[in-house]
């Protein structure tokens, strides 16, 4: 059966289709230690990064990871974990718990907090920032030696 074309409230919602689902997790090698309705998401999200995606599907993999055992989400559900954690899960606890930050950080290494700035809000030439792109230099990370901190090609070939 293909579980890629089954929405998860199809899924939720037919107890045998289910229980096959989770026959298939578990010939996957996920661990399978509940049936509630945030348990089969997660091992959903899990299935999705092991299986072969059809060109249809894109999964993004989260830019955080849990750290310090995880958090419980609420005393009735299963506390987040690698498997489960999505960016919308961890902004939105964020924004609710200031606390919740001692239980996640960024894959990238960067604080909590931060937030990517867009390519118009960089202070840079076209020319400097083609060719960061073109060299794996985040042009963020740049210091500009230019008028108003402008960033210049001789900026970012001096990271060459």
């Amino acid at each position: 059966m293909d579980f890629l074309k089954i929405t998860i409230p199809e899924l939720l919602k037919d107890a045998d289709l289910k229980s096959a689902f989770l026959i298939e997790v578990k010939k996957l090698g996920i661990k399978v230690n509940g049936t509630c309705t945030s348990c089969i998401v997660g091992y959903y999200q899990q299935y999705l990064k092991r299986v072969k995606m059809s060109k249809d599907t894109t999964v993004t993999a989260s830019k955080y990871r849990v750290v310090n055992g995880g958090l419980v989400q609420s005393p009735y559900s299963t506390p987040i974990s690698n498997a489960n954690i999505t960016d919308e899960l961890v902004e939105k606890l964020l924004s609710r718990q200031p606390n919740a930050a001692a239980h996640f950080e960024r894959v990238d290494g960067k604080p909590i907090g931060y937030v990517e700035p867009s390519q118009s809000e960089i202070n840079a030439t076209p020319a400097a920032i083609k060719l960061a792109e073109a060299n794996g230099i985040d042009i963020a990370t740049v210091a500009g030696t230019g008028k108003d901190g402008r960033i210049s090609v001789s900026d970012v070939k001096d990271l060459l």
